[in-house]
């Protein structure tokens, strides 16, 4: 008896192009049964992965029926959207980034929760950037009480900007990592994509599998290190290619396609 893969995949540049658009022998594949248990693993949120989706004509008036690790780990689901569990930033942590939110006026902040997104220190950039990757942010003061949040996201197009945020936030109890050029991303200590992913799986009943993940940003390195198999997309970070097993060129046939060739020729999937 073989033993089952999860396919554990990242959205933006990865499967999405151009954060809204899916390759469409993607997009027909994915409406159809899979050989593999899929599992989305991004930093969006799960309001943001559904408007992204929707954007791509997929999932319209359903729950995602597959497993996810949304806000890089910090909130894991099982299928049918049903939320397993959810690891916020300390309040304590999140204290601290407040404070230090006003000595970056180039940059702005959107803090992830449950229920939504929310600014803190708004920019034109800021504003563009939330609306480019189906968020739908509300002003940090009319977030509610609850849980906290999940993950910050330091948005700018000022490189420097970015660089000095992540300088300032290195000795945080928390977990900081690029997904774009333009986004520093920080969670609670410990909490990424590789953690969600560890934590999700035998919930699932999924403990003896092998593990095939697939992304291209720093912030799916944590992914890469629990995965029997990293894959990267051609136009994935430095990092990312470095610490991928394989690179797949996603133009010609699409993402999952050559993934399930490569699994196929492995013998890791039957013919």
């Amino acid at each position: 008896m073989s033993t089952p893969l999860v396919l554990s995949i990242d959205l933006d540049g990865t499967l999405l192009i151009e954060e809204r658009e899916v390759h469409p022998k993607d997009a027909d594949l994915l409406r159809r049964p899979l050989p593999v248990t899929l599992v989305f693993a991004t930093g969006r949120s799960l309001e943001s992965a559904r408007r992204v989706l929707e954007r791509a004509g997929l999932y319209r008036d359903e729950p995602l029926p597959f497993p996810l690790v949304l806000q890089n780990g910090a909130a894991i689901y099982r299928p049918g959207e049903v939320l397993e569990d959810y690891f916020p930033i300390p309040p304590e942590a999140e204290a601290y980034l407040h404070a230090l939110v006003p000595q970056f006026p180039g940059a702005a902040f959107l803090w992830q929760g449950l229920d939504g997104a929310y600014l803190e220190e708004i920019t034109p950039f800021g504003l563009q950037a939330a609306e480019r990757f189906g968020f739908l942010p509300r002003p940090l003061s009319e977030a509610p009480k609850g849980p906290g949040f999940g993950k910050l996201m330091c948005l700018s197009d000022q490189p420097e900007v970015l660089a000095a945020f992540a300088k300032a936030t290195r000795d945080l109890p928390v977990e900081g990592s690029y997904s774009l050029d333009v986004i520093y991303e920080v969670t609670r200590q410990g909490v990424n994509k590789g953690f969600g992913l560890r934590a999700l799986l035998p919930r699932l009943g999924l403990k003896q599998v092998k593990i095939v993940a697939v992304g291209d940003g720093d912030n799916d390195v944590p992914m890469f290190a629990c995965a029997d198999l990293a894959i990267a997309p051609l136009n994935a970070s430095p990092l990312a290619r470095a610490h991928a097993h394989h690179l797949i060129d996603r133009q010609p046939q699409g993402l999952l396609a050559p993934i399930f060739d490569l699994l196929h020729a492995k013998g890791w999937l039957n013919a």
